[in-house]
């Protein structure tokens, strides 16, 4: 897949219609980007082709996106990325997830560079011009599996590093490819023990969504509802490349 460099914003996801009663947000949406397995290119330093890492999991540490997923972005300086992963090794092993995110600035840490030196030096990647979120002090972001060798189990996701890596957002972002992409670190506490884990992956722009386009609902309360299994076809030979 050609990865397009731009920042032409895009088309809202569909809103998910919930069992429960939802909370309805008024902010509108500037930008939608489709997410896909970072793939590495020449500026590479570690390994590539996932979206997540949860190395210290039972059964499987690589997941790449299982149909489609969404990162969007609000006016009002908040975030979501939702969707489906799959193991690369086990297509039985499986996760929704539903992660939300408030605007921050770079971290204490600064920019985290995980590329060859040579993408930073060349001015090929400029750090100056990534933005940031932090997760959500207010909404729960959550892996969920309904189906699957994890199904009934959840985990709730947090920032591992302190504030010093809050989730980046550029070109040259996700530490594998210089094109758009985003990257974050965090534990996870639920139904797996508590650990770490990462997201590493490319970002495509998506068309521009008509003016006023309200954020989907979401559940209020400790966990985010989750309602993408039925629309996501479990086929671990889809890797985003």
């Amino acid at each position: 897949m050609t990865l397009t460099k731009t920042l032409a914003a895009g088309v809202v996801a569909g809103t998910c219609i919930l069992g429960v009663v939802g909370e309805a947000h008024a902010a509108n949406l500037m930008r939608s980007w489709g997410v896909e397995a970072a793939i590495g290119d020449e500026y590479q330093k570690y390994s590539d082709g996932h979206a997540f890492s949860l190395p210290d999991m039972t059964g499987g540490a690589k997941y790449i996106i299982d149909g489609d997923a969404t990162f969007n972005e609000y006016d009002d300086g908040t975030a979501t990325l939702f969707g489906s992963i799959v193991s690369i090794n086990d297509a039985n092993k499986t996760w929704d997830f539903n992660l939300f995110f408030e605007s921050t600035t770079v971290g204490t840490g600064g920019p985290k560079k995980e590329l060859k030196e040579d993408a930073y030096s060349s001015g090929t990647v400029d750090t100056n011009t990534w933005w940031y979120y932090d997760f959500s002090s207010t909404k729960a972001s959550v892996l969920s599996a309904d189906s699957g060798d994890f199904a009934g189990q959840s985990m709730t996701l947090s920032d591992k590093t302190g504030g010093q890596y809050p989730l980046q957002v550029g070109y040259g972002a996700n530490g594998k490819n210089t094109e758009m992409g985003m990257s974050t670190w965090f534990k996870y506490e639920g139904s797996q023990h508590s650990t770490r884990g990462d997201i590493n992956a490319t970002l495509v722009a998506k068309s521009v969504p008509t003016a006023g386009t309200p954020e989907p609902i979401t559940m209020a309360g400790s966990l985010a509802a989750l309602c993408f299994g039925a629309a996501f076809k479990k086929k671990l030979g889809k890797k985003d490349n």
